[in-house]
């Protein structure tokens, strides 16, 4: 989806009371596998481009997620129809 110009969200929402989970933006073009899960633009500890799994700490003990399935991704499948009217003029 990101590759055809939509936002996608990648998200984390942490099990731990009082802990902040964490967002990333999914990257148009980059590269993808099964286990490391898409590019992702990441602002956080490590900023830059880097897979899902970097980014969401994924199997580093007490930091982040607890496997790739923690991960869900979201995006609005309106994006691009909100402009699509007349100006008034």
């Amino acid at each position: 989806m990101a590759d055809d110009g939509t936002t996608v969200v990648a998200a984390w929402e942490s099990p731990r009371a009082g802990e902040s989970g964490h967002l990333a933006t999914v990257r148009p073009g980059g590269r993808y596998s099964h286990e490391e899960g898409p590019e992702v633009a990441n602002v956080g500890w490590n900023n830059g481009r880097m897979s899902a799994r970097e980014a969401f700490a994924v199997d580093k003990q007490g930091r982040g997620a607890s496997s790739m399935d923690e991960i869900h991704y979201y995006y609005d499948p309106r994006q691009g129809s909100y402009g699509d009217h007349e100006e008034d003029q």
